[in-house]
C-alpha cells in the first residue's frame, strides 16, 4: 500500500521524535506499507523556504534511519497545507507538492462553512500551476453541511483524499456517512492513515482499518484508493478515471 498522508516527520503534532519517526515506519511496514509521503503540517505559507529546509533535513535523517535498521520503506516528500486567506500572498508553494509533482495535500478548518471560501482557495491553487487534493473531506464541515458542494467538486474533477480510520465504526455517525458515500460512489480517490502516532488510534495501521471497514466498500475499490490512486500521483499523472455516484443525505 502507499500512504499518501502521514505525519512521520518530528515537526509537527505527529511523530515526537526521531525515534518515534522510525517506529512508525516500523508499524507501517508491518500494515503491508511500502511507500509513505511525509506530510508535515504547513501553516505559515508566506515563508514556504524555511519549512522545505527543515522538512528535507528531516526527511534525509529519517530515511537514512531507515536504511540503518533495514525498514523497506520508501519515503517521499510533500505537506499538507492548511488553507487560509495566506494562499493569496503565498510564495512558491510547488515544492511542497507531493513527491515532485503538480499535486498538492491541502487541508481546510473544521470548521469552515462556506462553500464560496472553499472556492476561493482551491481556484488559487489551480491558477498557480497546481492540483488540490483535499485531505479529510469528513472532518470539514463544509463539507458535513453540504453534500452538493461535494458533488458538484467531484463533477469538476476535485481529487478527495479520506482517512482509514473514517471508514470504520469507531467515527462519529455524521462523519462515517460522508466518508463511506464518498468512498463507495467512487468520489473519493485516495484512502490514508494521517497517522501521528506509533501507537493509538492515530497509528499508521491501514490493514487493521481496512479488514474493518465498512462492507459496501469492495476490495476493488479498496486496492484503487490505496495502491492504483497514491501510485498515480507519485508519478505526476491524475488517477484513471471512474464513473462515480452522486452523495444523498
Amino acid at each position: 500500500m502507499i500512504d499518501l498522508h502521514c505525519h512521520i516527520l518530528p515537526l509537527d503534532d505527529g511523530a515526537q521524535s526521531f525515534d518515534e519517526s522510525v517506529a512508525i515506519a516500523r508499524i507501517a511496514r508491518q500494515n503491508r506499507i511500502t511507500r509513505i509521503v511525509a506530510t508535515p503540517h504547513f501553516k505559515k505559507l508566506s515563508s514556504p523556504q524555511s519549512f522545505l529546509r527543515r522538512r528535507d533535513a528531516a526527511l534525509e535523517r529519517v530515511r537514512q534511519s531507515l536504511l540503518r535498521d533495514g525498514i523497506d520503506i520508501e519515503l517521499f516528500p510533500g505537506a499538507e497545507v492548511q488553507l487560509s486567506d495566506e494562499i493569496f500572498y503565498a510564495g512558491d508553494l510547488r515544492p511542497a507538492c507531493i513527491a515532485g509533482s503538480r499535486f498538492l495535500l491541502v487541508e481546510f478548518d473544521y470548521d469552515l462553512t462556506s462553500a464560496a471560501v472553499v472556492r476561493r482557495y482551491l481556484e488559487e491553487i489551480l491558477r498557480r500551476g497546481m492540483y488540490p487534493i483535499i485531505a479529510h473531506p469528513e472532518r470539514c464541515a463544509a463539507f458535513l453541511n453540504d453534500y452538493e458542494l461535494v458533488n458538484d467538486l467531484a463533477e469538476e474533477g476535485t481529487l478527495f483524499q479520506l482517512t482509514a480510520e473514517a471508514l470504520t465504526m469507531q467515527t462519529p455517525p455524521v462523519s462515517l456517512d460522508l466518508a463511506a458515500q464518498m468512498a463507495y460512489s467512487n468520489i473519493a480517490q485516495f484512502i490514508a492513515t494521517d497517522a501521528h502516532r506509533a501507537y493509538g488510534h492515530r497509528a499508521p495501521v491501514a490493514e487493521t482499518f481496512l479488514r474493518d471497514t465498512i462492507p459496501e466498500i469492495t476490495d476493488a475499490q479498496l486496492y484503487f484508493m490505496t495502491e492504483t490512486a497514491p501510485e498515480a500521483i507519485i508519478n505526476d499523472r491524475f488517477p484513471p478515471a471512474r464513473a462515480y455516484g452522486y452523495l444523498r443525505y
